[in-house]
């Protein structure tokens, strides 16, 4: 394939399409989009409006969150226009989530501004299968090439998940639901303040019997069932405690933890004979997990409120024990894996405001991770386990970014970052970006930057990584990205259009190769992804039918092999309508669609339609009850190929607040 053919998805038929649509409320962004006044903090480490930033950012607000119920980030996350879900099975399955046909391993996430990925895990990214919905504040996903902001990982986006922070008199909820697949929840928040002094509390629980991560409603596989089904149990509890003193002193500091036991299947390639089958689904498979976060952050203001300082010590530490059948017409093997990943470090920040149009922000950080996975027998026997990985690497940054607003219509931010990896080269990093308020209703923003990703833990010093071969070490995977986009709202704001279309080259991808017995990581891949964002919402009836909805064209492709990038459909959308008629009541209905994609073994999976609903009903200011409803029409699909997705499913809760 020529350069310049490379360049041709852009103008088929579904990017028309998609530029099309901010020409009709059909498609419409699922979650709102932040509001011109609204403010933002991810796109420039510091709070700013959205009207000032020329990133791509979408806002999920607490209340969205707690509408929907949701009993995973993943169902929060699904319908947004760039994102996508890898989800292996059900409740708390392995769970991947990316920005714009990224690595999982690529997409940053961070939990009140701190790095939350297991740096024990193969490529150091984050696992979503364990983690629930814990009073969240709020989510803010800032798309494309992020890295001189945030440094290694952010090279698809950034996804900031920043939990509540309690505020006047004392208030308390507390949830409890039950449903389908003998799934039960539990849900408790406090949260308040007391003169300088803020809290806030929660606690989250939930078990289910599931089904079986392998083969639950796959044709292909009915002949060899019944499977057994893979129950979970999670726990999360979060702590956020503050102190302001109103003259520009400020001190906060947050625990979360969370803890999951999941039972898993190993799953079966293309082809596979009765014997794979058994090996498959099996009864043995489980991992229990347990991460615990903590950071303390003090502010200073001085010069008369235009300089802020802060100092933010942070740490965070995953343990895990998966205990694995593997089984096979070969003959009996267990194994048990212990893993133990741990991130700590400080951060300090200046943010300066120069004059009225320029600000500026500097900053330094250090950190430290380490990672140590061990296998042995079952049962455990840690005199018996041999040691995989025992490592760990510092990092050491400095970043700077300056705005520019010439103009109230005018914004423009140019930052750098450069990062330096103990064993792996420095990589330098940049960004800019430019916004255009040409009305109060239009609004014009681009975006360009490089991304980085260094080396995980694993990738460099396992039996497979360079050092145990004699290799030269690792280096950095890089990505270059440009995006371009208009913010429309018509007809006094009760129609709202949006769309971006967006471009990125990645060089140098860390790949995994094996000559009989001998494999190794070494840096060869390059990719190239392309594709459009379109959104909007329209107000049908004011106070009585909304509509929303996302669509997202995606062109990934591996140029070292003219391939399509696996597990990334090329069209992917969603439709929305929500009715508040009713007095206290709020109904909403929601559609996905998700093209076809290729998977591992060069299987196509089938594209799918996806539809649930929501329904809500508050008694008065003490009482809510809801009812969620998932994949009504019994829609058999798959995320991973050979993973079973859940039937019709129907839950009920109801919180009461005071």
């Amino acid at each position: 394939m020529t350069a310049p053919t490379r360049f041709l998805p852009l103008l088929r038929p579904p990017f028309i399409a998609a530029i099309a649509a901010l020409s009709t409320p059909a498609f419409a962004q699922l979650q709102d989009a932040p509001s011109s006044n609204e403010i933002v903090v991810t796109p420039l480490r510091a709070p700013q409006a959205v009207a000032k930033t020329g990133s791509s950012v979408t806002v999920i607000t607490r209340e969205e969150i707690e509408n929907k119920a949701a009993k995973s980030i993943a169902d929060v996350l699904r319908p947004v226009e760039g994102v996508f879900v890898s989800e292996r099975g059900g409740i708390g399955g392995n769970t991947s989530i990316t920005l714009r046909g990224s690595k999982p391993s690529q997409t940053l996430v961070m939990i009140d501004g701190v790095r939350i990925g297991d740096p024990s895990s193969i490529a150091g990214d984050f696992d979503f299968g364990g983690y629930s919905p814990s009073d969240i504040e709020r989510i803010e996903i800032l798309r494309g090439p992020q890295s001189a902001l945030y440094g290694s990982d952010a090279m698809g986006g950034v996804i900031n998940i920043v939990t509540r922070k309690g505020a006047g008199n004392p208030k308390a909820s507390l949830t409890v639901e039950g449903g389908s697949y003998g799934t039960a929840l539990a849900r408790a928040a406090l949260t308040g303040s007391y003169g300088d002094f803020n809290y806030a509390f929660s606690l989250n629980g939930l078990r289910t019997d599931g089904f079986s991560s392998f083969g639950y409603r796959i044709g292909r596989y009915a002949a060899f069932g019944p499977f057994d089904n893979d129950p979970a149990q999670k726990i999360n509890g979060s702590a956020r405690l503050g102190w302001a003193n109103g003259n520009g002193v400020s001190l906060e500091a947050g625990y979360l933890g969370f803890w999951s036991n999941v039972h898993y299947d190993n799953g079966a390639s293309p082809g596979a004979t009765p014997a794979d089958i058994s090996f498959a689904d099996v009864t043995l498979n489980r991992q229990r997990a347990f991460t615990n976060q903590f950071w303390a952050k003090g502010a200073v203001d001085g010069l008369d409120g235009r300089m802020t300082t802060t100092l933010n010590l942070f740490g965070n530490r995953t343990d895990r024990n998966s205990i694995n059948d593997w089984s096979s017409s070969y003959g009996p093997y267990f194994a048990s894996n212990d893993y133990s990943g741990q991130r700590y470090g400080a951060e300090l920040q200046n943010n300066f405001k120069i004059n009225n149009n320029f600000f500026l922000i500097t900053g330094l950080r250090n950190e430290t991770e380490t990672a140590k996975s061990m296998t042995g027998p079952v049962p455990r026997n840690a005199s018996l386990a041999t040691i995989d990985v025992d490592a760990n690497q510092v990092t050491n940054s400095a970043f700077s970014t300056l705005q520019w607003t010439p103009t109230e219509q005018w914004s423009f931010t140019v930052g750098g970052r450069v990062d330096s990896v103990e064993s792996v080269d420095n990589f330098w990093t940049w960004r800019g970006t430019a916004a255009y308020d040409l009305t109060t209703t239009t609004k014009l923003r681009a975006s360009v930057g490089t991304g980085a990703k260094a080396p995980s833990l694993y990738q460099m010093y396992s039996a497979y990584g360079p050092i145990a071969n004699d290799l030269p070490a690792l280096q950095p995977e890089h990505n270059i990205g440009v995006d371009a986009g208009i913010d429309q709202s018509l007809l006094d704001g009760r129609l709202v259009l949006s769309g971006t279309a967006f471009w990125s080259r990645y060089r140098n991808l860390i790949d995994f190769t094996c000559a009989g017995f001998s494999c190794v990581y070494y840096n060869v891949g390059r990719a190239l992804i392309s594709g459009v964002e379109a959104s909007a919402k329209y107000n049908l009836v004011p106070g009585q039918w909304l509509v929303k909805g996302s669509y997202t064209y995606l062109y990934g492709e591996n140029l070292d092999t003219d391939s399509q990038l696996l597990r990334r459909p090329r069209n992917r959308g969603s439709l929305s309508a929500i009715y508040t008629g009713i007095t206290n009541t709020e109904i909403e209905a929601q559609l996905y669609l998700v093209g076809s994609q290729l998977d591992y073994g060069n299987v196509t999976l089938a594209p799918y339609a996806r539809l649930d609903m929501w329904a809500r009903y508050k008694f008065n200011d003490h009482f809510t009850a809801y009812l969620r409803a998932e994949n009504l029409t019994n829609a058999q699909y798959q995320e991973v190929y050979s993973y079973g997705t859940s039937g019709r499913a129907i839950y009920a809760g109801l919180k009461a607040s005071w």
